[in-house]
């Protein structure tokens, strides 16, 4: 390897080492990517409305909408929404919805609408205005065939609504509650459906909701009574006319049981009262019925016979041997209601029970507390009497007296009778067994 030198004075060689080191660093920057900033790094951008709605436009009406977006380099532009609920029934809709120039159509509903442009870069950054958007009808739904006030549990209702200015035509959601044990529709939506009760009682609402407005609804109450069937116990006191000396009114009491299946009062009986005469009564099952009221109570009409004879009735019982009775079932008691006569014979209130039917059918043994309130029938005197006391059943059948006592009061008649004991020979006996399901009981009986 040979070098070879060259010979140069000051100067020169300075101009060629100053020119060595210039190339050097501008190699060195294009190699390590170097060099000064263009100065154009990015910035928030920012939106506004250049063309905004007018103050107020009428229902359904349309707008154009023009916004602007400044600092936007990847030109992702805008998107446009509005409340309330963001949809075409509730503030509106827009077309297209992602373009910085759109058409704006109001909803069919008078409404305060705020109207949102924003940012697809940034969703924080967003220009808005508000429009009062005026219906000339409102949309309105109506009950055209409205929910019973009462209905028994397990039985159905149909039922239709009517809607008016809905421009959706979205129809009617039906609903209830409470939730979960009010019952069911079928079907769920339409304008017509038909509503099944729950299995138990208790208060239902329900409602019809525009489906495109579920905010606007129509509700009614219903009550749902336990359906009729065994053995009911009623009891009533109060004032009977007296037909001989009108107005007067003369103490009444009325007390007995009947008996319910597949939707029928099939027998029973009763005691009463009724100025100044004691009857006991069986209770007719031709001519006697139970149904609902137009106020959702249970409306119970007995048909009453000549004692045991079924082919008169007894005329001084009821109107013409026919009682009719008001019942209300307890919210908190399905089993009992507060019952009242409700027709021109008597004014009296009392109590309606339904009773197990297999305790019915047991023999009763051991001790009972017992508690009676009717009508004395001592001679010459008739009066409200009170009686109340233990009784001991210790044999089959039989009340021997041991540990048996009662008290017993006759208002206005100064007898009293306190801590009196049972006689000897006091017996005890199955209750009589009127018409009931041959299910419950194996052996014969009345279908």
């Amino acid at each position: 390897m040979s070098f070879r030198t060259t010979t140069c004075d000051i100067e020169t060689c300075g101009r060629l080492i100053l020119l060595l080191l210039c190339l050097s660093v501008a190699v060195g920057e294009v190699a390590c990517g170097g060099g000064s900033s263009s100065g154009s790094g990015s910035s928030t951008p920012s939106v506004s409305l250049s063309t905004k709605p007018p103050a107020s436009m009428a229902a359904g009406g349309s707008t154009s909408l023009v916004a602007t977006i400044t600092s936007d380099p990847k030109n992702l532009g805008v998107v446009w929404s509005c409340t309330p609920g963001n949809s075409s029934a509730t503030c509106g809709s827009f077309k297209p919805t992602n373009t910085v120039t759109t058409t704006y159509t109001g909803p069919s509903i008078s409404a305060s609408v705020t109207i949102t442009v924003t940012s697809v870069a940034d969703s924080a950054v967003s220009a808005n205005a508000t429009v009062t958007v005026t219906a000339a009808n409102a949309p309105t739904v109506a009950f055209t065939t409205a929910p019973p006030a009462g209905m028994f549990t397990g039985t159905s209702a149909n039922l239709t609504a009517t809607t008016t200015g809905d421009l959706t035509n979205g129809g009617v959601t039906w609903s209830c509650t409470p939730a979960a044990t009010c019952g069911s529709f079928t079907p769920q939506s339409g304008t017509s459906a038909s509503y099944a009760a729950p299995p138990s009682a208790g208060a239902v609402t329900i409602t019809a909701a525009l489906a495109s407005y579920p905010d606007i609804t129509v509700s009614a109450p219903v009550n749902i009574i336990t359906a009729l069937n065994g053995y009911y116990i009623f009891s009533l006191s109060g004032s009977g006319k007296n037909p001989n000396a009108p107005p007067a009114l003369l103490p009444y009491f009325v007390a007995g049981t009947f008996y319910v299946t597949d939707g029928h009062i099939k027998s029973g009986e009763q005691d009463s009262f009724n100025t100044g005469t004691s009857t006991q009564d069986l209770i007719n099952p031709n001519g006697s019925t139970f149904g609902l009221t137009a106020d959702g109570h249970l409306n119970i009409q007995l048909q009453t016979c000549n004692g045991g004879d079924c082919s008169v009735a007894d005329q001084s019982i009821g109107v013409n041997g026919v009682e009719t009775f008001d019942a209300a079932f307890l919210p908190l008691n399905p089993n009992r209601a507060l019952l009242m006569e409700f027709d021109s014979s008597v004014a009296a209130s009392g109590t309606l029970d339904w009773h197990d039917p297999m305790v019915s059918f047991a023999t009763p043994s051991g001790g009972y507390v017992f508690e009676l309130n009717g009508l004395s029938t001592l001679t010459n005197y008739n009066g409200p009497m009170s009686m109340a006391g233990v009784i001991n059943i210790d044999g089959t059948g039989t009340i021997s007296g041991t540990g048996s006592m009662f008290d017993a009061c006759i208002a206005g008649s100064g007898n009293e009778y306190l801590a009196q004991t049972f006689a000897t020979g006091s017996t005890v006996s199955t209750p009589p067994r009127p018409v009931r399901p041959c299910l419950l009981h194996p052996e014969p009986c009345e279908q």
